[in-house]
Formats: C-alpha cells, sequence, structure tokens
C-alpha cells in the first residue's frame, strides 16, 4: 500500500496532531488563492485511499505508524461544501457545513482525511538521516521533500518506512492515542462533501479545454483514482509531480505529471507487471512533447524497470495534437535486448496520443493515437 507523510508546522504539537485523528492543509492566502498550489493540493488528495499509510514529521524527525480510515463512503471530504470551488469564503458561508472547525481560519483548511494508529503511534520519532540510511535504495520521494505540506511514497518507500518503525519501536510503550470521534463526524458528512474535480474545474474551462494544467492534471487523478476500467486502464497506485532527473536542487529536477503501476493478477506474490507515465499539455502537444515523455519512459526504465522497456506505458494527454507528431514515431521507439542465451532484440513503441475535452462540465477522453484520414 502508498503511504503519506505530512508536516506538521510549529503551531501544533506532534502529540495534539496524532490525537486529534485528522489531517488538513493550511492553503495560505491573502486577498487572492494561488491556483496552481490550490489545485495541486487537490490532486495530493484525491488519490488518497482506505488503509493507506500515514507518518507525521516535524523537526527533522518521523513519527507514525497509521492509516487512513474511511467515514462513511470516503476517507477524505472537502471540509466544507464547496471547499474545491476557487472561491475565497468567509465564516460565515461555511460555518453550516464544516466537518472540522479551525476558528477564524476554517475557510483555510479545504480539505480533510481521516485516521488511526496502525498498529501504534509512538510518542518517539525517528531521525530523517536515520530513515534513508535505512534501505537507502527504497526511498525516492522522500529524498526530494521539499516546500510541500506532504508527500506520497510508493509500496517500496512506504514498507521500508514501516519496517524501520517495527525493528526500531516494537518494544515501546510510549505511545498516542488517537482520539477521534468518528460518529460526530459521520453524522455531518453529506453528499455535498464528496470531494470531486467538477467543482475544481468550474472556474478553470474554456470552451472544450482547460485554462490550468494542473486542473487538467487534478481530474485525471480522480478519474484514474476511481480505479475503473478505461482509455487509461486500472491501476493500483498513482501519483503526481514524481521526480525525474539525478539529484540536484529539487527546484530544478524534472517532474513527471502522472505516474502510476499495477500488479500482476496471475499470483499471490505481488508483483509490479506495468508502470504508466501521462504528460499533459492543456493546450497543444507538438514534437518537443514526445521527447519530453521519452526522457521520462527512458528515466523509469533506468531506475524502475532496469532495462525492460515492455513494462511501460506512455501517454501524451492533450486538447489538440500537431500533424507533425504522426510522423516522428522514430522519435519514441527504443529498441532493447532483453535475455542473455539467448539475446532477445525487442522494440518499445508504446506511446499512446490521448485527447482531453470538456463536455457538459465533464471531463472525457479520446485515443487519438491512430490520427483519423
Amino acid at each position: 500500500m502508498a503511504g503519506y507523510i505530512f508536516t506538521v508546522d510549529d503551531s501544533i504539537g506532534i502529540e495534539e496532531m496524532i490525537r486529534n485523528g485528522y489531517y488538513s492543509t493550511n492553503i495560505k492566502y491573502k486577498e487572492k488563492i494561488a491556483i496552481t498550489p490550490f489545485e495541486s493540493t487537490f490532486a495530493d488528495y484525491i488519490t488518497m485511499k482506505e488503509n493507506d499509510n500515514i507518518y507525521f514529521f516535524k523537526d527533522r524527525k518521523i513519527y507514525g505508524v497509521g492509516k487512513l480510515i474511511k467515514i462513511g463512503d470516503d476517507c477524505k471530504y472537502d471540509n466544507y461544501v464547496g471547499a474545491s470551488k476557487y472561491k475565497i469564503y468567509t465564516n460565515d458561508e461555511i460555518i453550516d457545513s464544516i466537518l472540522v472547525d479551525y476558528g477564524s481560519e476554517s475557510p483555510h483548511y479545504r480539505w480533510i482525511c481521516f485516521f488511526e494508529a496502525s498498529p501504534f503511534f509512538y510518542k518517539i520519532g525517528i531521525d530523517m538521516d536515520d530513515v534513508l540510511q535505512y534501505k537507502p535504495n527504497s526511498f525516492k520521494s522522500l529524498r526530494t521533500f521539499w516546500k510541500r505540506t506532504f508527500i506520497k511514497i510508493d509500496d517500496e518507500e512506504n514498507q521500508a518506512l514501516r519496517e524501520l518503525f517495527i525493528l526500531r519501536l516494537s518494544d515501546c510503550k510510549d505511545i498516542i492515542n488517537v482520539e477521534l470521534n468518528k460518529s460526530e463526524i459521520k453524522s455531518k458528512i453529506t453528499v455535498q462533501h464528496k470531494m470531486s474535480y467538477t467543482n475544481l474545474i468550474v472556474t478553470s474551462i474554456n470552451g472544450n479545454k482547460l485554462i490550468h494544467e494542473m486542473a487538467v492534471e487534478a481530474a485525471t487523478l480522480e478519474k484514474l483514482s476511481l480505479i475503473e476500467e478505461d482509455i487509461f486502464g486500472k491501476w493500483d497506485f498513482i501519483t503526481h509531480q514524481i521526480s525525474a532527473s539525478p539529484f540536484k536542487p529539487v527546484d530544478y529536477m524534472d517532474k513527471i505529471d502522472i505516474f502510476a503501476y499495477r500488479y500482476t493478477e496471475l499470483s499471490d506474490c505481488r508483483v509490479i507487471s506495468k508502470y504508466m507515465v501521462v504528460e499533459l499539455k492543456k493546450d497543444s502537444a507538438d514534437c518537443d512533447t514526445i521527447k519530453q515523455i521519452t526522457n521520462y519512459v527512458d528515466w523509469i526504465c533506468k531506475n524502475y524497470t532496469y532495462g525492460d522497456y515492455s513494462l511501460i506505458e506512455a501517454y501524451i494527454l492533450a486538447n489538440e495534437f500537431d500533424n507533425e507528431m504522426y510522423l516522428k514515431n522514430d522519435m519514441y521507439e527504443r529498441t532493447y535486448n532483453i535475455g542473455s542465451h539467448p539475446i532477445q532484440i525487442r522494440k518499445w513503441n508504446d506511446l499512446k496520443f490521448i485527447k482531453y475535452y470538456i463536455e457538459d462540465n465533464q471531463i472525457k477522453y479520446l485515443d487519438v493515437t491512430k490520427k483519423e484520414e
């Protein structure tokens, strides 16, 4: 399962944060909300699933271990009706629908998730240096945890972090109890609290497309998180803005718009059978977009599939496609070897062009890999 590491700021103690049993990000603003962080934070919440592990980070240390829990139909919600709309509210406008009241700051706490211990939250934290030295090859996202309120880590990274807590603190009796009143929260939840990209994109629609690239990303992440068979297929782990470059100052790292993987269904052993990478353009994609996504494909092949391109699916998602892209197969085709005795020479060209468009305030997709004559 995936995991989330939440930052706890100086205004609240780690024990108080954990006892509450809920987490919400403070979307800070004065006269205007910054649109990209707003949409990106929505995108961070929308892929949360029941039983995903959670941890808390404060003053160099990580505290854990918990898991997300459903209250009602989901583990995350709009904290008040209309929270996903790009709109500034007053306390009076939201007071009747708020799930968790943060006082005068309540309008800033847009989305909320709920958790419990799994098995325990310990009062003792583990220093970040100690974490990164335990199975160092497992930690990728944690190494780029910078200027974000929280990050999502994949199954391998989460498993390594859980293991470390078990090995270091299994005999520790100094734990923090979660005191969330689930029935009180459940009594407040309505269908209008459900997180939905339709609320998010309403101010970003321009004809049949969106004017913010992050809005396309957030809407697509929600579609993928429903775990339904669609044009992209079914995926077990989904995230966004994952780093895809050699280690360097985080602000200069390239980031994959959407990254995902699925497990094989052939045995009881959980083996990743396919990785997905998606490059998004809110307007038109061109040949430079092909260069961009093939760089990410090469990165995944080197760092995740270790030379086997067949385990990768790639998509370019855009509102329009330059006609020249259909003539540039040589830009993204890859020849690679499998096996050794004998060596098998194979070719990879699993790149699809997906057109997105907006119809009746809904995002829809169309496979245009094969250009219509």
